[in-house]
């Protein structure tokens, strides 16, 4: 038997039950590999398979590396051609204030953006965040933005010289960032008031934590609830709405214990640290609850895994990485806007059921948290901690600060996405902007 790949050349003497194998594998159709492998049962005819495969001549070890780093490399620049095709209504003195805004150089990432009290905008905070998570999270994402944007001098690695990531994520990634720092220049929100921090001294870690919570219920009476469901609507524009937002909770759900990652890269007392582990199991799976409400809404499976989340979304566990990345009581005082505030209870399942939509499934997530008590979780966190300095109890009023303005402005998007009228639907386009 002669066997040849290009340049490649193989000859194999075959003899015994093997050669009558030889028939069975030239008739083999492809449907029926799986059965094969699954019956791996040492029949001369999988002996020939495993073999052959052990030398790189079945089909499972290809293509070779060459053919999938050219394939990677297309799917960038069509991913940067699909970007430069979204910015084509943005003129050029505003896609050259977002060049300087991604691509221009980065203090301290550890440091509060700007003076601490200084007005800034949301989105100011935002992308340096998305910019620093960027980096530690991919390889590709700052080289397709700077692409994306014309830099000069920036061309892909040679070949073999990238790691070749989730297509679909790098494109969110992308996409997210290069909203928000066009949000920045056309329409930006400033953060909320930060609370005056004068002392030097440290502070316990659960006071700071008891002090975010005051913070955040201070700004959530400040600011009236997004009108995600609004009087006297029907029930189909409510089931359009509820469909909006369990399809973004499924995203977030499902990429949410990659937000508590980083704090496991840190050396913790073993209390601690079985603590932070037995919440990131409990939260695994939790997408599955979003998931039900989902299909419980008339949408299919792949319906649901092929949306791509509105911006807000898209960036929230991003956001709380680059924050536990920071230091851990950054992560925890915006934890709350996860697993809501002690004492109180999450309101969109009441919300939903007086729009008329009382299936269980709509509120069995919510009821899956208050069974776990994850309310309560950063608090029993932040316990296990020491004290606090004040340039990072600044840097936590910040992010959290940014994170409760995310999750306003996150609503506001999925009011406008999927109200009556709107004919939204899935959505399959991370470039598709909400506004």
């Amino acid at each position: 038997m002669k066997l040849q790949r290009g340049q490649r050349k193989l000859t194999l003497d075959v003899v015994g039950p093997r050669d009558a194998a030889l028939a069975d594998l030239r008739a083999l159709q492809r449907g029926q590999w799986p059965a094969l492998n699954d019956a791996r049962n040492g029949s001369p005819l999988a002996v020939i398979l495993d073999e052959l495969d052990a030398l790189g001549w079945i089909g499972e070890a290809e293509p070779v590396a060459q053919d999938l780093d050219q394939a990677w490399r297309t799917s960038l620049d069509a991913l940067v051609e699909r970007g430069r095709q979204a910015l084509n209504g943005v003129d050029e003195g505003t896609r050259r204030a977002m060049k300087r805004r991604l691509l221009g150089g980065m203090r301290d990432p550890a440091e509060p953006l700007g003076r601490y009290g200084q007005a800034l905008g949301v989105e100011d905070v935002l992308v340096r965040a998305l910019r620093v998570q960027g980096e530690r999270e991919s390889t590709w994402q700052a080289l397709v933005i700077a692409r994306l944007f014309g830099a000069a001098g920036t061309r892909w690695p040679a070949q073999g010289g990238g790691w070749m990531e989730d297509a679909r994520e790098l494109e969110i990634a992308v996409a997210s960032q290069v909203f928000w720092s066009l949000k920045a220049e056309t329409a930006p929100m400033a953060l909320p008031p930060l609370p005056t921090i004068r002392s030097a001294a440290r502070v316990c870690a659960l006071e700071v934590m008891r002090d975010a919570e005051q913070m955040l219920r201070d700004w959530n009476a400040s600011v009236p609830d997004a009108p995600v469901l609004a009087a006297g609507q029907s029930a189909r524009a409510a089931r359009q709405i509820a469909r909006g937002i369990h399809l973004q909770q499924y995203y977030v759900s499902l990429k949410y214990v990659e937000s508590v990652l980083p704090v496991l890269g840190r050396s913790a007392a073993p209390g601690l640290r079985a603590l932070i582990w037995r919440y990131l199991q409990e939260e695994m799976g939790h997408e599955d609850y979003e998931l039900a409400a989902c299909l419980q809404l008339g949408l299919r499976a792949s319906q649901v895994r092929a949306n791509v989340p509105l911006p807000a979304f898209a960036v929230f566990h991003r956001v709380m990485a680059h924050a536990a990345t920071l230091h851990p009581v950054v992560w925890l005082t915006s934890l709350p806007l996860a697993e809501g505030l002690p004492g109180e209870r999450k309101p969109l399942p009441a919300v939903l059921a007086r729009a008329g939509l009382r299936d269980p499934a709509f509120a069995a997530h919510v009821e899956a948290d208050v069974t776990l008590d994850h309310a309560w979780m950063a608090r029993r966190i932040a316990a296990h901690l020491g004290t606090v300095d004040a340039a990072t109890r600044r840097a936590a009023a910040q992010m959290t600060a940014t994170t409760w303005a995310l999750t306003r402005l996150g609503w506001e998007q999925l009011v406008h996405r999927f109200s009556a009228g709107s004919g939204a639907g899935v959505v399959t386009s991370p470039w598709d902007w909400p506004c």
